[in-house]
């Protein structure tokens, strides 16, 4: 990979754009977002509100596995003694 770099700049060759957003990019989307949902106004940020979604997502996921894996251990139990 790091020859491949080297050649395409010896060529001149401008370099592949980055998968993932810049941190610039990122810092315009914030803005468009605070007044658009009043973030300042109701006092939180993008960071509080990312992680209380997130949070009872992944509670959501998390609780049915652990559910079936609670019948499968009772199951094992009930049957063998």
């Amino acid at each position: 990979m790091v020859k491949r770099a080297k050649r395409a700049k010896a060529r001149g060759a401008k370099p592949a754009a980055a998968a993932t957003p810049s941190a610039g990019d990122r810092r315009q989307i914030v803005p468009m977002l605070e007044p658009y949902f009043s973030l300042k106004e109701h006092g939180t940020d993008i960071r509080t509100e990312f992680i209380a979604g997130v949070t009872p997502f992944l509670t959501m996921v998390y609780s049915p596995a652990v559910v079936v894996l609670a019948v499968l251990f009772a199951i094992k139990f009930a049957v063998t003694g």
